[in-house]
């Protein structure tokens, strides 16, 4: 039987214990990235501790138009950079998603920005090109999700690219090896379902990231 045991009581602890694997980035030009609403709030403790820029990385799932429950990749918007993924379980689902694409930049990507843009306040992406970037997940993000978030930072060429999750499967952390410099995981989930990550995991509104965002550019303590 598997351990449904939390390991975490929220986003924000996660956070804290993810940032202590990732203090020998501390005091260097580093840029952490959330990814998506619920990677920001793993993201802002990280930023805070090694006194790095916090931004956020805005993505959604795709889902074949008229069939919600049919996830066949994400998407990511960084700036002026789209990034889509797919994930290929075959290869009529590829061939598929290759049809999908088309869709998704007229249906998809001008809300997304949108979202961006709000999550900021209308402030500009922080600057990565040349510096050394965290991808943040909460562990939950879907390893297209987080695949999407990374080769959205990758494009605008940092120095060195690192992927954090708070927790992951060795599967999850060797597919997201391919993305990224280097993957930063505080523990292995194992047997552990996805679900008993957090034992408080409540709603995250877009004022909460625009919150922590604004905090963290003005430099005062975010909790």
């Amino acid at each position: 039987m598997r351990q449904t045991i939390p390991l975490y009581r929220d986003r924000a602890a996660a956070g804290l214990v993810l940032a202590e694997k990732l203090m020998k980035y501390a005091g260097q030009n580093v840029a952490v990235f959330g990814v998506g609403a619920s990677g920001v709030l793993v993201a802002a403790p990280v930023a805070e501790a090694l006194g790095a820029d916090l931004d956020v990385v805005a993505v959604r799932q795709l889902t074949v138009p008229g069939q919600p429950d049919q996830v066949w990749g994400a998407v990511a918007v960084l700036g002026d950079c789209v990034q889509i993924v797919a994930e290929h379980r075959s290869d009529r689902e590829r061939s598929r998603s290759v049809e999908l694409t088309d869709t998704v930049r007229q249906c998809d990507l001008s809300q997304l920005r949108q979202l961006e843009n709000t999550y900021r306040a209308g402030r500009p992406s922080e600057q990565v090109t040349g510096r050394l970037v965290i991808v943040v997940g909460d562990g939950l993000t879907s390893l297209a999700t987080m695949r999407a978030a990374a080769s959205a930072v990758r494009r605008h060429h940092p120095a060195r690219l690192v992927i954090a999750l708070p927790t992951g499967t060795p599967q999850v952390r060797r597919m997201l090896s391919k993305a990224a410099d280097e993957v930063v995981c505080s523990l292995s989930l194992g047997l552990l379902h996805a679900e008993s990550v957090y034992s408080e995991d409540a709603g995250i509104s877009v004022g909460d990231v625009r919150r922590l965002l604004s905090a963290q550019a003005a430099g005062a303590t975010t909790v």
